[in-house]
């Protein structure tokens, strides 16, 4: 009775534990929601402010742009940071707020938000309206620069004060939430104890009550034990028929009792152990005790390493064997890792390049490492030198500074050491070596050193190198005949100038020292070149051409050259420039030079090709037409003639003849002048003409692709493709020794290309340039004034493909 009892009171307080857990969480969920609303609110102030603060930036930005540029582009993001401010201000007035300062704080920004936008606006709309002086500009940005740090100081002083208030949140969430969580573990806890207690009582109430009742029996007492000892148990005779076994050997086997009670027990174990096993077992029926490890070879093939042990007893009258079996995956596992520690030490140990050493003082056992060895230059099998060893060996001029450290170190239970010192080596060569001791104090006293000798020699000769290599720049530097500077990174602050610079810009030494790499370039392009650093270029490049601004206000082109290094440990940039204004204005004049000599020989050629025309008309309509009546009068005389005078009919025969020639000829030289084709039927059907009439002349066949919309095209235009294709055939046969010519003429791409390919002997093609052939040099002249692009390809006994592009 007293039983129940205990267990309705844990029962009771398990309900009472549970209740004030709910209430708990309630309460802290009241909290939380508190809390979370705060940060809502003080997320939403700092969002708002970062809004307000990139829409001025971006107001301010495209003012400048403006200003700098005159373009209206520029407007575009300040219009938008106009329209994206209101909303803004709509949204800051929308949250709700309490403190007087606060509100106090808002209109003032407001309000210099609103001055800020009406002095921007003055000054785009006097800039728009050609109304703006440089005085009028640099006073409003004055006064713009003035109000944007009033508003950049209000939002920092705000943004100042919400943050903490945003951390503050945050910590009481993070606080609430670990005290919940320890409340519930303790609870959880405290829950689980009364539970196993009311269980505790329960299984003792029902024992007893089995007690009173009965007595356990052998047997099953046996049982009990049996299954609950570690590991797995046995008991089988002389034969090896199983007698006993407990629960855990059956569930580790996978076998069921029936299928154990069948076992040999040499059937648990794989084929290259059963041999051993089969030892040991005789071992114990005949000397009383054996051990063994081994893999237990389970039904479903796995092994799993034990450590059995067996002794012999009389069971029913019978020799037999008794024993357990331990799992030893872990202990075999542990082993597996400090075997493969101690051998990943013994690796790095011979691996390194250090001489490492460990002195344990509580049995005086010393340990080198290989490096060590060689360092003294001792071989493996003498024991490690002691510390009288390593202090002969220190040079005579560090020994007593390095002695003396070492002896304050122990005598301040000091747990480091680090220090640099000339080292006799076994080479009898003195090297520069850093030392580094740690040592282990317990109960004040000295137990136990471990140290690293590593050799510096190299490295200090290094840096003695590097310092000199470093000298011989800066000689380099401030004696290089071109202007050079060092400008920080990455606020371009100018660090060091050579004297070439000085001389070439007219700034003293310290005014360029007082300058950044922008205060160098015309105001109007400080922004393009701002962009241009901004990409994030590293190393040695070539930076173009740029606009500086000397002393005295003369701008001078300049090739700049810049090379990103370290310098005194900080990132520098190094920059070169070149004066290449004389060399730009000579380039600009021999092309203004060139231009104005294209324009003449485009003049000349239309001028040849109104002469042509003319002289073809004449030809045609003047000598054409005194021909015709020319050959009308012989006609008539002919027709007069008497029967009998067959010597004047042949001669008027002969004379018709000749005029009919004659004609001919006046039509061929005003159609190589001018083909009137050309005019009336377009380029095609004159290509087609000029390939017929080339055929009729040279024998050679010709074969002609015609595109089937010709598009319409400028009268020089056409003219300027018909005469390159007259030279290229002019070319093909003096020079080709070709047996067929193909011309195709079509559109691709909005170009009208013309190809021109022959099967002749073709030719060295650079030769052929270095020669500076008329011929060629006509047709891309040509191609060029008409704003087309000329190619040649060819190749000795390949022929060659003439291509001409005009875009259409």
């Amino acid at each position: 009775m007293n039983t129940r009892r205990a267990a309705a009171f844990v029962f009771f307080l398990s309900v009472l534990f549970v209740g004030f857990f709910a209430w708990y969480m309630f309460r802290n969920m009241q909290k939380a929601e508190k809390e979370s609303g705060t940060i809502n609110k003080t997320l939403t102030y700092l969002h708002v402010f970062e809004t307000i603060m990139g829409d001025m930036q971006d107001l301010e930005t495209g003012e400048r742009g403006f200003i700098i540029s005159q373009q209206k582009t520029y407007l575009e993001p300040y219009y938008k940071a106009l329209q994206h401010i209101g909303e803004d201000t709509a949204a800051i007035k929308a949250i709700p707020h309490t403190a007087d300062k606060r509100e106090n704080d808002i209109q003032a920004l407001l309000g210099f938000v609103q001055r800020k936008i009406a002095l921007s606006d003055s000054v785009v709309t006097a800039v728009n309206q050609g109304r703006a002086n440089q005085a009028f500009i640099a006073d409003r940005q004055l006064a713009g620069k003035e109000l944007m740090d009033s508003i950049r100081g209000i939002i920092a002083a705000m943004e100042n004060e919400d943050r903490p208030l945003l951390r503050q949140s945050n910590e009481s969430r993070r606080l609430t939430a670990e005290a919940s969580s320890r409340l519930f573990f303790q609870l959880a806890a405290v829950f689980l104890v009364l539970l196993l207690i009311f269980f505790w009582l329960a299984d003792k109430q029902i024992r007893h009550r089995q007690l009173a009742e009965s007595q356990l029996k052998e047997k099953e007492l046996a049982d009990m034990i049996i299954n609950s000892l570690p590991g797995i148990f046995y008991l089988y005779d002389e034969k090896g028929r199983f007698i006993r076994w407990n629960e855990n050997f059956e569930t580790v086997s996978g076998y069921t009792a029936d299928e154990v009670s069948r076992l040999h027990p040499l059937d648990l174990f794989d084929q290259d152990e059963k041999a051993i096993l089969a030892q040991r077992i005789a071992r114990v029926f005949t000397t009383g005790a054996a051990d063994v490890e081994a893999h237990f070879f389970t039904k479903d093939q796995r092994k799993i390493p034990y450590y059995f042990n067996g002794r012999k007893i009389r069971y029913n009258g019978k020799d037999c064997l008794i024993g357990v079996g331990i799992d030893i995956t872990d202990k075999q596992t542990a082993e597996e890792k400090i075997r493969q520690f101690s051998e990943r030490f013994q690796l790095m140990a011979r691996a390194t390049n250090d001489a490492m050493w460990d002195l344990d003082l509580s049995d005086n056992s010393v340990w080198w490492n290989d490096k060590h060895y060689d360092l003294y230059g001792m071989n493996r099998s003498q024991p490690p030198g002691n510390e009288d060893d390593w202090k002969k060996r220190i040079h005579p001029e560090d020994k007593d500074r390095i002695v003396a450290q070492f002896t304050e170190t122990i005598a301040q239970q000091k747990p480091f050491m680090e220090c640099e010192y000339r080292f006799l080596a076994a080479n009898g060569e003195y090297r520069i070596v850093y030392d580094r001791l740690y040592a282990i104090y317990k109960e004040g006293a000295l137990v136990r050193m471990l140290g690293t000798i590593m050799d510096v020699t190299d490295r200090r000769m290094a840096e003695e190198a590097l310092r000199l290599s470093e000298r011989k720049y800066y000689l380099l530097f401030e004696n290089n005949p071109l202007p050079m500077w060092m400008v920080s990174l990455p606020g371009l602050q100018i660090i060091d100038v050579n004297k070439s610079a000085i001389n070439h810009y007219g700034y003293s030494r310290e005014e360029f020292l007082n300058m950044t790499t922008p205060d160098l370039r015309p105001a109007e392009e400080v922004m393009k070149f701002l962009n241009h650093t901004q990409q994030q270029l590293t190393g040695m490049r070539n930076a173009g051409v740029w606009r500086h601004k000397k002393k005295n206000g003369d701008i001078i082109f300049v090739d700049v050259i810049s090379h990103d290094v370290v310098y005194e440990g900080k990132p520098v940039r190094l920059v070169l420039v070149n004066d290449v204004t004389d060399k730009l204005q000579a380039e600009e004049q021999l092309q203004r030079s060139y231009t104005e000599i294209r324009e003449l020989t485009k003049h000349l050629q239309d001028i040849r090709e109104q002469e042509r025309i003319a002289i073809a008309r004449e030809i045609h309509d003047e000598l054409g037409q005194q021909l015709t009546v020319l050959k009308m009068d012989v006609s008539w005389v002919k027709k007069r003639l008497t029967a009998g005078d067959e010597v004047i009919a042949a001669k008027m025969e002969e004379m018709t003849e000749l005029l009919n020639e004659t004609v001919k000829t006046v039509r061929r030289i005003a159609s190589e002048l001018r083909p009137s084709i050309l005019d009336d039927l377009g380029l095609a059907a004159a290509i087609e003409w000029q390939l017929k009439e080339f055929e009729k002349r040279t024998e050679i066949s010709t074969e002609f692709y015609g595109t089937e919309s010709e598009p319409a095209l400028q009268k020089d235009v056409k003219t300027s493709i018909f005469r390159i294709l007259q030279e290229s055939l002019t070319n093909v046969a003096r020079h080709a020794q070709a047996g067929k010519v193909a011309v195709k003429l079509f559109c691709k791409d909005g170009q009208l290309l013309l190809n021109i390919e022959d099967d002749g002997k073709g030719f060295d093609h650079e030769g052929i340039l270095t020669k500076k052939t008329l011929g060629l040099l006509g047709m891309r002249e040509r191609t060029a004034m008409i704003g087309g692009t000329y190619e040649v390809k060819s190749k000795p006994g390949e022929g060659t493909k003439i291509t001409v592009s005009i875009p259409v």
